[in-house]
């Protein structure tokens, strides 16, 4: 069993991850996740699978995610996403949205933890 001052995890970096496909990949292939932040149109409320990308609507404010991954669907390169707002969104929580739609590709941030 370990105890909870055990278990402890700390940060001890956070930084931005350069806008650049090739450097957000190599950061979730090092280290894993990252946090994204774009644009949300009202379009995107009613994802329910596919490749997101903005085509109508005005845009709401700006929202922060968790980018798990990479991909291309029909023709279109994506980011794989974990949307905070339920499982019942979307396609179970996640989400593609086309590489660099909404400005994903300039808001993306990672850290560096250790364990103490």
């Amino acid at each position: 069993m370990i105890h909870y001052e055990d278990d402890k995890v700390h940060g001890v970096n956070a930084y931005m991850v350069p806008p650049l496909p090739a450097k957000i990949k190599e950061e979730i292939l090092t280290y894993g996740p990252i946090t994204g932040a774009f644009t949300v149109y009202e379009d995107f409320l009613t994802y329910k699978s596919g490749v997101y990308q903005h085509m109508s609507g005005a845009a709401l404010g700006g929202h922060a995610i968790k980018v798990i991954g990479w991909g291309e669907e029909d023709g279109l390169n994506y980011w794989l996403c974990v949307n905070s707002w339920n499982e019942t969104w979307g396609d179970q929580g996640l989400f593609k949205i086309k590489i660099g739609d909404c400005g994903m590709n300039l808001q993306m941030f990672a850290g560096l933890a250790m364990e103490e």
